[in-house]
């Protein structure tokens, strides 16, 4: 999704979409700080969608906790109930699914 706490732009790009054979299996989705659960969750749909249609055997899924309200390396102020919700739609995918730390 996003790498709040960075000011490079490597993180902020939304147009790098992956390069020669793997062109178009990346997206990127820059967001403003202070997003809340409902636009992170807005997003995430997004994306999931996007995931829906190339229909992956598997989800890894790179799990950060820097998107929580009051961690002090990020910028986002996601709750836990909306931690939560993410859980939750990530599971609705039906993948097995690896969480990364």
């Amino acid at each position: 999704m996003a790498r709040p706490a960075s000011p490079t732009r490597i993180f902020r790009r939304g147009d790098e979409r992956g390069e020669i054979d793997g062109r178009g299996a990346n997206c990127n989705f820059p967001l403003r700080r202070g997003v809340d659960d409902t636009r992170y969750l807005e997003v995430l749909e997004e994306a999931l969608g996007l995931v829906r249609r190339f229909r992956p055997a598997l989800l890894v899924v790179a799990l950060g906790f820097d998107t929580m309200r009051g961690d002090p390396t990020g910028s986002f102020v996601v709750t836990t109930r909306g931690l939560r919700a993410i859980g939750v739609r990530l599971g609705r995918m039906g993948l097995p699914t690896l969480l990364v730390q």
